[in-house]
């Protein structure tokens, strides 16, 4: 039904899972992406950015830190929330994530959980965009992004990195996809993880790490 409308010249804007890609284009089946499959990385160091704020995807911080050799910088959001604050604190994450990236680290950016901004839209709005900020601050290249969050990544990859298109090439675990970003980003060619905030076991987050150290490391 959907083909037949667009063949009778009907335009469609997508919010979907993962999956819906490769039934919409009629790709083959294929197994999930391994580290060889990412092929030569342009940059030095990997950057994940956490913004959603659900109990799953702390829970899987929590095991991602624990990675050996992750670099943890936490976005204080008391300090986003303040007009004084905020931008002392997007200068000092942003200055720690390009002296990470510098030593050719895997660094986390994460919002602090202690603050109770559920469901508070403007705060929410806030926040994203001082990731937005830090991301566009960057002078430094990482080889790959992992931005986990749905509105997160939107707002990142559109918004942070300039994107306008992007290739599919495939998920790295199940429900998350990877983008290779268009010539027009201002990171063009670089791998970006989209991880929803609700998608994965405790240590999926930490398991996808892994799998972009492999392809760092040529695995």
């Amino acid at each position: 039904g959907l083909l037949d409308a667009e063949d009778a010249g009907k335009r469609f804007l997508f919010r979907t899972a993962a999956s819906f890609l490769k039934v919409r284009s009629g790709s083959a089946e294929r197994g999930l992406l391994r580290g060889s499959d990412f092929g030569v990385l342009d940059g030095t160091g990997g950057l994940v950015i956490v913004g959603s704020y659900i109990q799953k995807t702390t829970v899987q911080l929590t095991e991602a830190l624990a990675v050996e050799g992750v670099v943890g910088i936490e976005l204080n959001v008391a300090h986003v929330l303040k007009a004084q604050d905020r931008e002392g604190e997007i200068l000092r994450v942003t200055d720690g994530v390009e002296r990470a990236l510098g030593l050719d680290k895997e660094v986390i950016v994460f919002t602090s959980r202690n603050q109770d901004v559920a469901g508070d839209l403007d705060a929410g709005k806030k926040i994203g965009t001082a990731l937005v900020d830090v991301v566009s601050g960057l002078t430094v290249r990482p080889e790959y992004m992992v931005v986990k969050g749905g509105n997160t990544a939107i707002s990142v990859v559109r918004d942070g990195l300039k994107t306008q298109s992007a290739w599919a090439l495939g998920q790295i675990l199940p429900g998350v996809p990877v983008w290779r970003l268009g010539e027009g980003s201002r990171l063009p060619n670089m791998p970006c993880v989209v991880f929803p905030g609700n998608v994965g076991e405790t240590n999926s987050l930490a398991k996808a790490i892994v799998i972009l150290r492999e392809a760092r490391d040529g695995i």
